[in-house]
């Protein structure tokens, strides 16, 4: 009997081995998570303290100025600069308004302080005091310069003569008339081309004639910017403009006008057919479809003799 009690407690040196092994992992697996617990407390002890640092470094960033307006502001500028294109136009830096200046390419600040500086009495006197903003770049001082026009005692002036760049003189630019120009005369104008000046041709054409400045830029193609850029290089003069007879003309000659659409002839045609000749221009409006907008623009086109 004692020799079998002796058997269940009698081990292998194997046996003794797993015995320990088993009894190291039941004691990590008792103690791990009290020291899990404790590790926890640290983290988020820690965590909370970089939370408060951040939240420390974060004030103290809103308060930073540069130029008077924060990081981000800059940053704001100079992505607004890279999306608006430069503009380039002769002006007067003592009176350019805020709008004008970012066309030329300035970022906020740099506009602020020109405003500032205006409005405590400054004044630019010659081109070259472009350069003395605080903010303006060398680069856009120069690129600007050639286009200062200081008035003075009612008279532009520009000494801009910069030894890396080339005198510029003002010189009166001729005007076009509208409905004479040919193709030649209008390719000399900035940002037209031989097809934009064929098209401008073409639809003058179609049209009868131009009647005001503002109907070349309904020209297919032509960006507003371009527009823009040579209104104040055209005229309308010439005013004599080629007229169709609502009253005789066919549905096939109304829709080779560029305000009226095949269906707008058509209702036309039927019109006439249903309530007679139309005595005066102005009846085209009891055409349901004509609007009071179409109306305007096709009056000077129609005629009822």
């Amino acid at each position: 009997m004692e020799n079998q009690w002796k058997d269940y407690f009698t081990f292998s040196k194997k046996e003794r081995t797993g015995i320990i092994v088993l009894l190291v992992l039941i004691a990590t697996v008792t103690v791990l998570p009290y020291c899990w617990s404790v590790q926890f407390d640290t983290i988020v002890q820690s965590d909370e303290q970089l939370v408060a640092l951040v939240q420390q470094l974060n004030d103290t960033t809103q308060n930073v100025v540069i130029n008077e307006k924060p990081f981000s502001s800059q940053a704001n500028d100079h992505v607004a600069a890279a999306t608006h294109p430069v503009v380039l136009f002769e002006f007067d830096p003592n009176t350019l308004p805020a709008d004008d200046w970012r066309k030329l390419g300035l970022q906020e600040r740099t506009i602020q302080t020109i405003q500032r500086y205006l409005a405590k009495g400054g004044k630019f006197r010659k081109p070259e005091d472009l350069g003395r903003i605080y903010g303006m770049t060398a680069m856009q001082a120069q690129q600007l310069m050639p286009y200062v026009r200081i008035v003075v005692d009612g008279s532009q002036q520009n000494t801009f003569a910069a030894s890396s760049a080339p005198v510029r003189t003002a010189i009166a630019k001729p005007v076009i008339e509208i409905n004479q120009a040919d193709t030649t005369a209008l390719i000399a104008l900035p940002g037209i081309g031989s097809k934009l000046a064929q098209r401008i041709v073409n639809f003058r054409d179609r049209l009868g004639g131009f009647y005001a400045v503002e109907q070349l830029a309904e020209t297919y193609g032509l960006p507003d910017s371009v527009f823009q850029r040579i209104r104040n290089r055209l005229q309308c003069t010439d005013t004599s403009l080629r007229k169709i007879n609502i009253n005789t003309a066919v549905a096939e000659e109304l829709k080779q006008h560029p305000y009226m659409r095949w269906n707008i002839a058509n209702a036309i045609v039927r019109y006439r057919q249903q309530h007679g000749a139309f005595k005066t221009p102005d009846e085209l409006q009891q055409v349901d479809i004509v609007t009071p907008d179409m109306l305007r623009k096709l009056l000077p086109y129609i005629t009822v003799d």
